[in-house]
């Protein structure tokens, strides 16, 4: 499920004006309400302290 307009995974691409996404400027960015959620409760800390390893899609083959 894509949520993001420009598909990203791993947070927001800081294309954003005011909280709205640039490439639809009529949608809240994703990424700025699961942050703010976070903070709502409490909780933004401890996202943001968990590292998860981006993954690569540009697998190499020898």
């Amino acid at each position: 499920m894509k949520v993001c307009p420009k598909g990203f995974l791993n947070g927001p691409c800081g294309g954003f004006i005011n909280g709205k996404c640039e490439t639809n400027n009529n949608k809240y960015c994703f990424w700025i309400k699961i942050f703010k959620k976070l903070k709502d409760n409490n909780m933004l800390t401890t996202f943001i302290s968990k590292y998860v390893e981006p993954k690569n899609n540009l697998k190499q083959e020898d």
